[in-house]
């Protein structure tokens, strides 16, 4: 098992409801990830409204009187056998990569460009950012790798381990 870090960073006010693009995000994030053969297992978020409280002062208030449900992210992650694990309160150096995330966003991306609707930024995300960050960019994190460089060489190891890892207990029982 090895852990991933992706960030997802809301820009303004272009969408109406902040918890559901976040959702959006997992189920989409979901789908790519299990389009490699890699499972889900948790999810670790700060404690923005967008994962854990309703969308509004009335409902939140609602919330906290344990008279509304739990919010959309954490019943999405619930729905899909996921768990939701929440840092703890004022500690953003737990949070340290997606702050920097967020920081690389703002800088090569958010702050070079003007969206009128989420269309035109999911476009622009999908088309230009997305490719560049993942595909293109060296991280130094990552040993200067892009990350989809690193992840391929992850997956081609673990699976390789687990091959190994097969084969041993084949031999065992045959010699046995």
């Amino acid at each position: 098992m090895f852990l991933l870090t992706f960030s997802f960073h809301l820009s303004g006010n272009i969408f109406r409801s902040r918890g559901e693009a976040a959702r959006k995000f997992l189920v989409q994030t979901i789908g790519f990830f299990e389009g490699l053969g890699v499972r889900v297992w948790r999810v670790q978020t700060d404690h923005g409204t967008e994962f854990t409280l309703p969308e509004t002062e009335r409902v939140a208030t609602s919330f906290a009187r344990g008279e509304t449900p739990e919010h959309v992210f954490t019943k999405e992650c619930e729905r899909r056998g996921i768990r939701h694990r929440l840092i703890r309160v004022a500690t953003p150096q737990l949070n340290g990569k997606v702050e920097r995330s967020h920081r690389i966003d703002n800088e090569r991306f958010y702050s070079r460009f003007e969206f009128t609707n989420e269309h035109a930024l999911d476009h622009a995300l999908k088309t230009l950012w997305m490719p560049e960050y993942n595909e293109l960019r060296p991280h130094g994190s990552l040993g200067y790798k892009t990350p989809m460089d690193f992840l391929r060489e992850k997956l081609k190891s673990l699976s390789t381990e687990k091959t190994q890892e097969l084969q041993t207990k084949y031999e065992q029982k045959k010699a046995a």
